[in-house]
């Protein structure tokens, strides 16, 4: 079985680290796509309570 693997994977290991190295930078991106969202929704909440503030002054 090791002899097995040794020999398969004798030319695929580039590959394998390159696959790798591309899941870890799409999670990067990833998380940062999702704080971006957050950012934006936290903005948008806030300003819905600033008119919802504003709004009750003017009532």
């Amino acid at each position: 079985m090791k002899k097995f693997l040794s020999v398969a994977l004798k030319f695929q290991w580039k590959t394998i680290l390159i696959i790798f190295a591309l899941i870890i930078v799409q999670t990067l991106f990833q998380m940062e796509i999702i704080d971006l969202f957050s950012k934006a929704l936290s903005g948008v909440k806030n300003k819905n309570i600033d008119l919802l503030i504003k709004s009750d002054y003017i009532c």
